[in-house]
């Protein structure tokens, strides 16, 4: 009920509803009219399809007082199931629910774990064995996520996420509040909405669909642009911090940043071809190429506009996400045999 009377219906996708056996998915096209935090709590009404909610109150569903999520939130509390995640995503303006039926340790994540961590696992911390476990049932945890579920304050997840990336059990991407952290082994290609839950497959008899769901919606059936260009079996790395790689792989970048990281000024063109070298072979992001480059912007920001962008207008490199200004975006030098594909 909620997701069609908020469902924005002149919007550039459609409603989608999943049921699987573990979980209930709600995609609505639109961004919420109320900030997700506020309408938990509940009390702030402002319904984007009045009539339909009339039609509702008529059979006897809703109301009037902002009441639906916090209804949604404490019903599954009291099953004792995970948290409900509420999240928006504005650059295709739409609007996911993800109502999973499990226990917040879930037998199957804490095997897993077990089996790549061993020992190291039960030694861990509480705090920190539900950010590995989410990280698992949830394909990534962030900040704001383990803030909904933990009762610790946000500094303390702050230094437990900085450390289990420093001791390489997690390892994050992106800058800031856009940052998240995935499990080492996890490949981060694979993972879609609805999806990354390390639930069993179902037998062939129940994993089909009927005729008229086997085929997906367009926006829905084709992979993001950053996907499609990656040869299958083909892993990049996405350098966004360049503690994730060892010393001798930071020496050899430093070596190739050194005829623009050494001088007081580089002429643009010698700043392009260091940038080039530098992203070979792997993705780096934004204030790995700034730090890399010793630039007195250590945002990138200036680096971005002057020489990143114009590289990639001209072919010369590739964005690691479509949105130019994503706070995880890193780049690559796109390969001789790329560019004459391209042509």
């Amino acid at each position: 009920m909620n997701t069609l009377i908020h469902a924005d219906y002149s919007g550039r996708v459609s409603v989608l509803v999943v049921k699987r056996p573990d979980m209930f998915g709600f995609r609505n096209p639109g961004l919420m009219r109320v900030p997700p935090e506020l309408a938990v709590i509940g009390g702030n009404s402002d319904c984007r399809n009045r009539r339909l909610q009339k039609m509702f109150q008529l059979v006897g569903y809703g109301d009037h007082a902002g009441s639906g999520l916090p209804k949604i939130y404490h019903n599954w509390e009291g099953q004792h199931w995970r948290r409900p995640v509420l999240y928006e995503l504005r650059e295709s303006e739409q609007t996911l629910m993800e109502l999973r039926m499990t226990s917040l340790l879930p037998p199957q994540a804490v095997a897993e774990l077990e089996s790549y961590l061993g020992p190291l696992f039960a030694s861990l911390s509480p705090l920190e064995r539900l950010a590995l476990v989410m990280a698992v049932t949830e394909g990534m945890v962030n900040h704001g996520r383990l803030r909904e579920i933990a009762t610790d304050h946000s500094s303390d997840i702050t230094k437990m996420l900085t450390r289990l990336v420093k001791d390489k059990l997690l390892v994050s991407d992106g800058v800031g509040r856009g940052m998240v952290y995935f499990l080492p082994w996890q490949d981060r290609r694979t993972l879609s909405f609805f999806e990354g839950d390390g639930v069993p497959s179902l037998p062939p008899e129940l994993n089909t669909l009927p005729p008229e769901l086997n085929t997906l919606p367009p926006e829905l059936n084709t992979l993001p642009p950053e996907l499609e260009r990656l040869p299958s079996g083909t892993a990049v790395q996405v350098v966004s911090d360049l503690s994730l790689l060892s010393e001798a792989e930071i020496d050899r970048l430093r070596q190739r940043a050194a005829p623009v990281s050494e001088r007081l000024r580089a002429s643009p063109e010698l700043v392009r071809n260091t940038v080039l070298a530098l992203c070979t072979g792997r993705y780096l992001g934004l204030r790995v190429l700034a730090n890399l480059l010793n630039r007195r912007d250590r945002d990138g920001k200036d680096l971005r506009t002057r020489i990143l962008n114009p590289l990639v207008a001209e072919g010369a490199l590739l964005r690691a996400y479509p949105k130019a200004n994503d706070p995880r975006q890193a780049y690559i030098t796109r390969t001789a045999t790329e560019k004459e594909q391209q042509r």
